[in-house]
């Protein structure tokens, strides 16, 4: 090899190494990125069929009436939906929840109450009651799966409980004009209905929050 060719070479390796220098932290981070890439690629399961189901963007709060922007559509695997589910979020905005949701939870139909399936969550022996209250500010207080005293008032300024640790069901009136009072639905027995009934023919009903 000549002289020539030898300096060639030793400037060639000079230069080479400065660039590496110059150039080391971008190529690191570089190459950092594409292992990640890679290591993903390799960790998810390939071929997995996915579903898209209507999600919760943020938590909410039992007896929420969910809008849209309380909704994302997220992809899930197929086999890990639960039963009930939607990928179309019209068909679950303006519906009342039951219970509180965690941001990221699917939403099921059972997490809804409607007025067709109220009589369905009362439970074993009860039935769903219209319980139109005196004071309608204090539906705001109330949601769906708390519990409440039902009290009549007769007129003449006794009180009575008429369906006592009655478990509320649905507060469609919350939001509603409070000149004639509110309505919520209340799981009741029979007998506590009939009571209600005969009671709201009297007096105004009111409700007191039970543990």
């Amino acid at each position: 090899m000549s002289v020539s060719h030898v300096e060639q070479l030793v400037q060639w390796r000079r230069h080479t190494s400065r660039l590496l220098t110059r150039h080391r932290r971008p190529l690191a981070a570089s190459l950092l990125a594409l292992a990640l890439v890679l290591a993903a690629s390799t960790l998810r399961p390939a071929g997995v069929p996915q579903r898209q189901v209507v999600v919760a963007a943020r938590d909410l709060a039992a007896g929420a009436i969910v809008v849209s922007s309380d909704l994302v559509v997220a992809s899930i695997p197929t086999r890990s939906t639960p039963e009930g589910v939607t990928g179309d979020p019209d068909q679950v905005v303006g519906r009342q929840l039951v219970g509180a949701v965690r941001r990221g939870e699917p939403l099921t139909d059972v997490r809804f109450v409607d007025s067709g399936a109220l009589a369905d969550v009362a439970g074993s022996g009860r039935v769903a009651v219209p319980v139109r209250l005196s004071d309608g500010e204090v539906a705001t207080l109330l949601t769906p799966g708390g519990v409440v005293d039902v009290i009549a008032a007769d007129g003449r300024g006794a009180a009575r409980v008429v369906a006592s640790a009655a478990r509320v069901l649905a507060v469609p009136g919350a939001d509603g004009d409070f000149f004639d009072g509110a309505l919520i639905v209340v799981s009741a027995t029979p007998t506590e209905a009939e009571a209600l009934a005969a009671a709201a023919a009297v007096g105004p009903l009111s409700v007191t929050l039970s543990g």
